[in-house]
């Protein structure tokens, strides 16, 4: 029988050494660990949010922490980010297919500016 380390038993001190950067080659921000001895300072993939582009829209399809760093509130952080640097691009709208996202939105209405039907720019529509 394994021992299972619930979320509100995580500390702080605990918490890992990640950064978050945007992948767009591969259509992601990923949250990466801090690795010190790796040239670019950066480890191993523990989480990411995938998206697609559709017109003027960012589609994420996707959010992921790996287990071991869940209940550290990285995934909040991670889809933080990515909302926050496509707010200060000004070019992109959010459709959140992934029910993460989706709830985050819900959870943080100064980020409701970015869905489809507050950002819409001129000509584009969406489920017309």
């Amino acid at each position: 029988m394994s021992a299972q380390v619930s979320d509100h038993h995580r500390t702080a001190k605990d918490k890992p050494d990640y950064k978050i950067v945007h992948h767009s080659d591969a259509g992601q921000w990923e949250v990466r660990l801090v690795d010190p001895a790796q040239p670019d300072g950066l480890g191993k993939v523990i989480g990411y949010a995938s998206y697609d582009f559709l017109d003027h829209a960012l589609l994420f399809t996707h959010t992921v922490v790996m287990r071991e760093y869940q209940g550290y509130g990285i995934a909040s952080a991670l889809i933080r980010t990515a909302l926050e640097e496509i707010r200060s691009e000004g070019k992109y709208c959010v459709v959140p297919i992934c029910s993460y996202v989706q709830s985050f939105i819900d959870k943080h209405p100064e980020y409701q500016e970015l869905l489809p039907q507050k950002a819409m720019a001129p000509g584009l529509h969406f489920g017309e």
